[in-house]
């Protein structure tokens, strides 16, 4: 959800209040750890997992 509501143009502090963060940092971190798992992973931040 995270990498799609970022690529969608939601703002960080929207990301963060819904995580309950307290620090944006922690959101920033989080949104990068989870955008290279997803992409390691071969599934498209869109959610779709790619064909083949």
């Amino acid at each position: 959800m995270l990498p799609i509501c970022l690529n969608n143009g939601a703002p960080i502090e929207v990301i963060q209040s819904l995580l309950g963060y307290e620090k944006s940092e922690t959101t920033k971190i989080y949104a990068q750890l989870i955008g290279k798992l997803i992409l390691s992973n071969g599934v498209r931040e869109n959610g779709e997992t790619p064909v083949g």
